[in-house]
């Protein structure tokens, strides 16, 4: 699937609900009166919550303790590399994985995303020709010549991993909630987390046994 085209419907479907947006305003700390989280400040100013919740991803962990709470969140730093297919081949039209090479890949706007590794480095972004060696070496194994691999767009990012590889969702502490810790499957687990942290919130049975889950 595309995330991105999945997150932008979802985003028009909560504005048509009454939902506001607040773009480009990175959250810089937590806002508290007394014992309890009453929002958050941001670079476009502060913004006030009944209920803030932190779902920043693996940025998570710091804007946490900004409140007291400590998140055993760290960045798990992955590669991948995009690439056209050569004129007149054929790539798949859905996702895969190379289980023996740890290589995932997907199609994305008529090129495919290949991507592996998991490394603990922090937030460098930093990159060698090296980290992407093991990608070439499936997308040729797996695909032949069909991709332009002279022509890939190599990236890097970071995953949200917590030691269990369990996600972290529920309260925190009065205020305050949590729906972070995915790991590499933030999307796939984005519309189940979404619906348990919900059912936490608004006093209801979750459909799943959600201790697991608690932080």
């Amino acid at each position: 699937g595309d995330c991105g085209a999945f997150t932008r419907a979802l985003a028009e479907r909560c504005r048509a609900l009454g939902v506001t947006f607040t773009l480009g305003a990175g959250a810089e700390r937590l806002l508290t009166e007394r014992s309890r989280v009453v929002g958050a400040m941001t670079s476009a100013g502060p913004l006030r919550a009944e209920l803030t919740v932190v779902a920043a991803g693996t940025w998570s962990a710091a804007l946490a303790r900004t409140a007291g709470p400590r998140l055993p969140i760290v960045p798990s730093k992955g590669y991948c590399l995009t690439i056209p297919p050569r004129v007149g081949a054929r790539i798949p039209t859905i996702g895969g994985v190379d289980e023996d090479a740890h290589v995932a890949f997907s199609p994305m706007d008529g090129r495919l995303r290949m991507s592996s590794t998991a490394e603990f480095a922090g937030f460098s972004a930093a990159t060698r020709p090296s980290d992407f060696a093991s990608i070439r070496a499936a997308a040729t194994a797996l695909f032949g010549d069909a991709l332009d691999l002279d022509a890939a767009t190599p990236g890097t990012g970071f995953s949200p991993s917590t030691p269990s590889g369990t996600p972290l969702i529920g309260p925190l502490r009065p205020g305050l909630a949590v729906n972070a810790g995915h790991g590499h499957l933030g999307w796939t687990a984005a519309v189940g987390s979404a619906r348990l942290l919900a059912d936490h919130l608004d006093g209801r049975r979750p459909p799943i046994d959600a201790s697991p889950y608690l932080p």
